[in-house]
């Protein structure tokens, strides 16, 4: 007699619907908003043109603008660039974590836009009107 295989597709399914009512149920009975508003200031003044993230994003697309010899050249015939370039290297590397953040707050936002539009009936209609 052949032994019975049992599916692990519908009991993982049934495990990923109890995690996602769980994290709906959280999402609803929140009474904050999941960043204050000082934040959201702070995030808005670093990307702001002037912001420092900014600064630095463009201050680290000038050097890829130019081959490694250039760089590397004007590093090696003058001091006052070459610090200036390692303090550049130091603000790039700070703002490094500050993208990877912002990165994963962009994702939060995406998901809880997405699960508020999973509650809707016509969800399929406003994706697609969404698209055109």
């Amino acid at each position: 007699m052949k032994a019975e295989k049992k599916s692990t597709t519908g009991s993982a399914r049934d495990k990923n619907n109890v995690q996602a009512v769980k994290l709906l149920d959280t999402l609803m009975a929140e009474r904050e908003p999941q960043i204050p508003d000082v934040f959201i200031e702070r995030v808005e003044q670093d990307f702001a043109p002037s912001g420092a993230l900014s600064v630095c994003r463009r201050v680290a697309l000038v050097y890829l603008g130019k081959t490694f010899e250039e760089t590397a050249a004007g590093i090696c015939n003058n001091r006052d660039f070459a610090v200036a370039s390692a303090d550049a290297a130091n603000r790039i590397h700070e703002s490094i974590e500050k993208y990877k953040l912002m990165a994963n707050l962009l994702t939060t936002a995406e998901i809880r836009i997405r699960l508020a539009l999973a509650r809707r009936e016509d969800i399929l209609e406003i994706l697609d009107e969404a698209k055109a």
